[in-house]
């Protein structure tokens, strides 16, 4: 696989995310009821797990993935 190289930078670019994607994401990796607030778009501190920005950058670079 060849990809670019070290410190190789993307270019800045708008996406856009909703919170369904955010909790299926979540779900998907496996949280537990421990970690509600990454479950549960009513908690007081709903957030999203740190690393679904990773998986942006895949949905862009992959047209289909939004075609839906």
């Amino acid at each position: 696989m060849s990809g670019p190289g070290v410190g190789f930078e993307y270019p800045p670019t708008e996406v856009t995310w909703l919170k369904r994607d955010v909790l299926l994401f979540a779900q998907s990796i496996g949280c537990t009821a421990e970690e509600l607030h990454f479950l549960y778009e009513l908690h007081p501190n709903f957030a999203v797990f740190p690393t679904y920005p990773v998986i942006l950058r895949k949905a862009i670079s992959v047209p289909f993935l939004h075609a839906v």
